[in-house]
């Protein structure tokens, strides 16, 4: 059942700016995130994705969820062959509970200058 569809969009040069900023980036990024952009080709758009990503997801739960989401609480890791998931734990998993969300579909794309998210939040 899907209860919920997020998308966004993020200017790569924008997020690029705010990645200047090491405090900012870690109110935003997991340190699981920042180890598969280590390995990278290119941080920049791994983060822009990651960052359209997370927004996606805030937006396709935060009318079932009774609490605050921080960008930090939602982790978008990757699975063998690349592709993107969600990593529910912690404060996420928390404010999921009820709500019948047990999973994200994710995905992510970058053209030129703007990166992609879009979200599917399901569960049974």
């Amino acid at each position: 059942m899907v209860f919920g569809v997020g998308i966004d969009s993020v200017t790569i040069s924008v997020v690029e700016r705010f990645l200047d900023n090491p405090e900012y980036a870690k109110d935003i990024f997991t340190d699981a995130e920042e180890e598969l952009a280590d390995k990278q080709s290119d941080r920049i758009d791994f983060f822009a994705g990651r960052y359209a990503a997370k927004s996606a997801v805030w937006k396709s739960v935060d009318h079932l969820i009774d609490g605050k989401l921080e960008k930090n609480d939602i982790e978008v890791l990757e699975y063998e062959d690349g592709a993107p998931y969600v990593n529910i734990t912690g404060n996420l998993k928390k404010l999921l509970k009820g709500t019948g969300v047990t999973d994200f579909r994710v995905s992510i794309t970058t053209e030129g200058d703007l990166a992609s998210a879009i979200v599917i939040a399901q569960g049974e």
